[in-house]
This record gives C-alpha cells, structure tokens and sequence, in this order.
C-alpha cells in the first residue's frame, strides 16, 4: 500500500486494523492515525474477534489471509455476532482481487473490498464514505428505536385511556349528556369568540356577544355598560330582552352608585338575589325598585383597567349556576379585551386621521406660499425689474464715455436678475399649473426639463380635457418633478418615458428609465427625502407609491391615485 499525502476525516473514529504482516500494519496505522483516528491493532483472526468484543470500534480494516483464519470467515463471524454485527467490514487484499473473490467477501457481509496496492488518500476517502454510511445508519436506528419507544408509551396511553373511557361510560351514563352540554358550549362560546373578534365597534362587541350567549345563560335582560373613568361613570352601551335588542336610549351610571365596586375591580363576578338592580332596562329602568329574583354582574377588566361591566338580571330563582358563572366570566373576558383594543383602535385610526389631515393641511399650505411667493416674484419684483430695464434703455442714448458704459453694465445686470427671477418664480410654482391645468403644466416642464438636462420624455396620457382636483394635480406635477430630478441626477440615461391614465377608479402615473438602476429593497431602508417626499405625496391623497429597481436595469415608479380626487369644476386651486 502506498502513502501519499495526508487525509483528515470530518470526525474521527475507532478502527480495528487486522494484518499480520507489520509493515503494513504500521503503514495503515500511521495513515489512520494522521486522519485523526483512534487505531487498534490485532495480528490474527482471534486477537480480532477478542478487541473487537473489548473495544467495540465503528470499523474493521481486515487482510483478506491471515495466519489462523480467512479474512472472508473472519467477516462473517463478525457479522453473525450480534454484539459485534453494527462494525463496518473492509476486506483488503493484494492477492485475492478478481471479481469472484470480491463478490464472495461481500456476500460474506463485507461493507467494502479493496484490492492492494491502494492510494493512502483513496483508502482514507472510502473509509470515509463508510463512516458516513455507519453514522447515518446509527441514526437511522436511533431515531427507529425512539420512534418504536414513543409508539409503544402511546399505545399504553391508548390503552389505559380506553380502559379509563369504557370504565367511565360502564359506571356514569349521564356523562354522555354532560359532554354533549359542553360540546355546545364550546361551540357557542367559540362563535361569541369569532364574532367579537370580526367586531368593529364596542356596540358591535356588546351585540355579538349578548345574541349569542342567550343559548346558555337564561336571562331576561341583559346589558352592556363601558366604563369611562374620565367621567366617573359607566355608559349603556347595548340591552338585550328575552335574547332580542332593546332599542335603548343613552342611559348613565355613575362609578359612585355601584355599591359591589370593590368586587367589580377585584376582577369577580357579583351575584344577588331578591334585589334591586342598579342596571335596570327597559321598562324596569324608569320603575328602580323592581325586586329581581337574581342579578349576576362581570367586570370587564383587561390587564388592570376596568373597561366595563356585564349586567344579567332574570326573575328565575334558581339560574345563574356555577356553570352559568363560568361561561359569562370566559365571554367577560374576550369582551373586556376587544373592547379596550376597539376603543384604542378608534384613537389610532383618529389620531392617523388628525396627522394625515395636518399633513395635508402643511402641504397645501406649502404650495399656497410657493404660489404667493411665485406671483409675487413674478408680478411685483418681476415688473420693478422690467421699470428699471426700461429707465436704463432712456438713459442710455442720453449718456456718454465711461457713464454710458456703466449704465450698459447695469442694464446687463438687470437683464440677468429678471431671468433669476423669472426661473425661481417657476422653480417655485408655474401659475399655467393654476390657470391652465396638469397637461400643459407637463407638457411645459418636460420642454424646459430637456432643454436643462439634455434628457428627452416621452409623454403618453389619456386624460381627457376634464381638470383633477387641485391636491391631485400638485401631487402628481410635485411627483414628475422629483421623478424627473432623480432621473437627471442619478440614471445616467438621455430618455426616459411618462405615461398617465385615466381608469374608471384611478389615476395612475408611471415614470420609467432605462438607466443604471440601484437595489430597491436597499435604498427604502435608506434615507431618501425624494423617494420618501413622493410616498408621503401619495399616502396623503389615499394613494399607492411603488418603485421599482435593480442594478442595470433601469427604475420604474408607479402611483396610483383614487378617482374620489377628481372634481368636475374646471378651475382647480382658484388664484387667491
């Protein structure tokens, strides 16, 4: 056997070596022990047999001749004790190498018969293999055992739980009747559940909850009051009578007038007999002295703070049961959470409201200063400076020698400031945006834009001659003036494509270039006010904002706006 080179097995692993020549012996000792292996070494079929029982090893390396035994014998001893049976045989031989010799050592149960001479690294690399194949089979066993382990506590489990049924069913009947009662149960408390949870409003809370509870709670009148501790009082949110809705007006009761308060806050339930009831509905609500046979009331308490109480009131002596109690506590509880979450729901979405309207408010503002300030810059500086370009083209003709050319030099300077002003009162708002609509607003900026930057636009629309709201026009000419900017800057293109559409539900615009593009998914987690300026844009008109990129392969930017933005007046933003 020839060793070449070292070899380093992933884990390494006990192995027998069988040979009784010691050359090779230690050859295949030195290759093993390189790779990291623990080696044993036996120079005889019997000194194998006994290391094998005493050191068990995950593999067996065997000359196919040894002194007192073949090594094909030896392999099938190996394998018929069941001890010894999970070691990995290889066979190696440098005589015995012909087909039928290889086949007989498999049959034998060799798991692998190399022919000497043999690369050490080969050798090393099929040993390997070999091991992977033992470890994979050792789990494979584990996992086998294990599963047959849980099988069997299960089918005990099984066993005894059968046991315990059919003993159940032999000595107690009525458990039939008992399990169907909590079937229904279950059923009813899991549709309160679900309609609680599809609820909208603690009025619809309170609905889906008193409707269905009435199939397992006998009552005849039922209410829901939420707390409002601002106030110091509790508010009739819904009443219900023999299972139907009581068409209620707003009643009140103060937090002070419910004498069992301490109880309610101690989050248990209150249950009287042959009482007033300070809850009374309906007709009882304007008689307070009705003598109720029982009342039962459940604070609605989610995590420390009381958001209500559940009031049943019946003239039937003996309802309200233990189990009735248990039942109003599970349906109190998935109350007193849903309603906490509506009412905190309804601020969210007011207070998203409030900014949103702020925001909006803050934009139109904006472009209420900008138009100010662009008319202003336009009509009052911008005809100052066309006075004084006037008085300077009198004067001229009338001076000579260096005042002349001073005045030249001025005129020069004027004609530069009346341009500044004229490009910043546009920059700022075009009044053709106010006065003559989105399209030719476009149209004129996609001409000023190519002839700054260079960068052509290829403009599609469907509009109709119909004007769009004064918010839906700024916000879509605000968005194609970023887009565009960003194209100038950033793409690296000299074309780029705008399309609008009018849709039956939508106004959609679509910027696209074919420039070099960035990771989208990158630059959102980013900071860009451009990008981050148009959502904002399109969020606040109740629009969607999509862009669309990749490296080299062009940007593309999407908004949809909805149609309820569109207005059949011609003006749009009238001139202030």
């Amino acid at each position: 056997m020839q060793i070449r080179g070292t070899f380093r097995m992933t884990q390494p692993a006990k192995i027998l070596v069988v040979d009784d020549n010691p050359v090779v012996l230690l050859g295949l000792e030195h290759a093993l022990r390189s790779a990291g292996h623990d080696v044993v070494e036996a120079r005889t079929g019997a000194d194998c047999l006994r290391k094998a029982r005493e050191t068990s090893p995950d593999l067996a390396l065997l000359d196919a001749v040894l002194p007192d035994i073949h090594g094909v014998e030896l392999c099938r001893q190996l394998k018929r004790d069941p001890d010894l049976a999970h070691i990995f045989v290889v066979l190696l031989s440098a005589t015995e190498v012909s087909g039928d010799f290889k086949a007989t050592g498999l049959e034998a149960g060799a798991d692998d018969y190399i022919a000497r001479p043999v690369e050490n690294r080969e050798l090393l690399a099929r040993i390997e293999a070999l091991l992977r194949i033992q470890r994979a089979e050792a789990g494979l066993r584990t996992a086998q055992m294990e599963l047959e382990r849980r099988v069997e506590e299960r089918t005990e489990e099984l066993v005894r739980a059968n046991a315990a049924l059919q003993e159940e069913v032999r000595t107690r009947q009525e458990a039939e009747e008992a399990q169907r009662r909590l079937a229904e149960r279950l059923t009813i408390i899991h549709s309160v559940d679900q309609a609680i949870l599809e609820a909208r409003s603690a009025e619809e809370i309170a609905d889906a909850a008193l409707s269905h509870i009435h199939q397992l709670l006998p009552y005849e009148q039922a209410s829901v009051w939420e707390a409002d501790e601002s106030q110091g009082r509790l508010a009739l949110l819904i009443a219900y009578e023999h299972g139907r809705m009581m068409r209620e007006k707003r009643r009140h009761v103060l937090l002070e007038q419910v004498a069992h308060l301490r109880v309610i806050q101690a989050a248990q339930p209150f249950r009287m007999t042959q009482t007033t009831n300070l809850f009374n509905v309906g007709t009882t609500a304007e008689s307070g002295d009705k003598q109720w046979r029982a009342l039962l009331d459940l604070p609605l308490i989610a995590g420390d703070k009381l958001t209500g109480v559940l009031n049943f009131a019946t003239d039937e002596l003996s309802a309200f049961t233990r189990e009735h109690e248990e039942i109003a506590r599970e349906v109190a509880t998935q109350m007193a959470v849903a309603l906490l979450q509506s009412r905190l729901v309804e601020q969210l979405v007011a207070s998203r409201e409030h900014l949103r309207a702020l925001s909006l408010r803050m934009v139109e503002v904006q472009e209420a200063e900008r138009r100010f300030i662009a008319r202003e810059l336009h009509d009052e500086i911008g005809q100052t400076l066309t006075g004084l370009k006037l008085q300077l083209d009198l004067c001229l003709p009338l001076a000579t020698g260096p005042l002349q050319a001073s005045l030249s030099e001025a005129r020069g300077w004027v004609e530069d400031l009346m341009g500044q002003v004229r490009r910043l009162s546009l920059d700022l708002r075009p009044q053709m945006l106010d006065d003559l609509g989105l399209l030719t607003a476009l149209d004129w900026h996609f001409q000023r834009y190519t002839q700054q930057t260079g960068v052509r636009v290829e403009f599609h629309h469907t509009l109709s001659a119909t004007r769009l709201s004064g918010d839906l026009e700024t916000a879509v000419f605000r968005i194609v003036q970023e887009a565009l900017t960003n194209v100038a800057r950033h793409a690296g293109t000299k074309d780029v494509q705008v399309q609008l559409d009018l849709n039956p539900a939508d106004l959609t615009l679509r910027i696209k270039d074919q420039g070099v593009g960035f990771d989208a998914a990158q630059r959102t987690r980013g900071v860009s006010s451009g990008l981050d300026g148009m959502r904002e844009r399109a969020n606040l008109l109740g629009g969607e904002f999509k862009l669309e990129s990749s490296p080299g392969q062009g940007t593309a930017i999407t908004l949809t706006l909805p149609l309820d933005m569109i207005t059949n007046a011609s003006p749009a933003n009238p001139s202030p």
